[in-house]
């Protein structure tokens, strides 16, 4: 089934003097797929406080993209603006992190990291060895830009954010009937 929602968003199309430049406010046409990632739809249109995607992203209407990618390109914005090298997007860990969202969206476990270690052991399971694994969680933020913020005011979320050990990503979130937004965000070394 697809529910379109709106999303405000600012188009960044280049850089001066190290700041994003917003040039058109877009929107973004959520559209919910059968996997575990979303898409979105750009579109033009007005936005009065949009916030930006990453600096890289130069959005054209028309272009379809996840919301998965929107929140690694702002993370991966940040670290590289930290000197630190960029997350490596793992579809498994997506899936991992979709299904606790999904979880607690739907009351399955209570807002929380029960399972973590169980997690992080699939994880590991899947992808071979890792020095390290963490979760960030959060609910209420409807996009990836305010889990982002919101993670990066919290001091051990940021910790973990800007870790240099971490290496691979996956975000995952769940809708509760009320419409909040439930985010898993994993992070693992390797």
């Amino acid at each position: 089934m697809l529910r379109p929602l709106l999303y405000l968003l600012s188009l960044i199309v280049g850089i001066t003097n190290g700041h994003a430049k917003p040039v058109e406010s877009i929107y973004l046409t959520k559209i919910e797929i059968a996997s575990n990632r979303e898409q979105v739809i750009i579109g033009r249109g007005l936005a009065n406080d949009g916030v930006k995607v990453g600096a890289d992203d130069l959005l054209e209407v028309g272009t379809v993209v996840d919301l998965q990618s929107i929140f690694l390109n702002l993370v991966n914005d940040h670290r590289k603006n930290l000197g630190l090298r960029r997350l490596i997007e793992n579809e498994a860990m997506t899936a991992i992190a979709g299904q606790h969202s999904k979880d607690m969206a739907a009351n399955g476990v209570s807002f929380g990291h029960k399972g973590f270690r169980e997690r992080c052991s699939v994880i590991s399971a899947e992808l071979g060895e890792t020095t390290a694994c963490v979760e960030n969680i959060g609910f209420g933020d409807k996009t990836p830009q305010e889990a982002f913020k919101s993670w990066l005011s919290n001091k051990k979320h940021r910790k973990h954010l800007e870790n240099p050990k971490f290496t691979h990503s996956g975000l995952g979130y769940g809708v509760n009937a009320d419409g909040t937004y439930f985010w898993t965000h994993m992070m693992i070394g390797r």
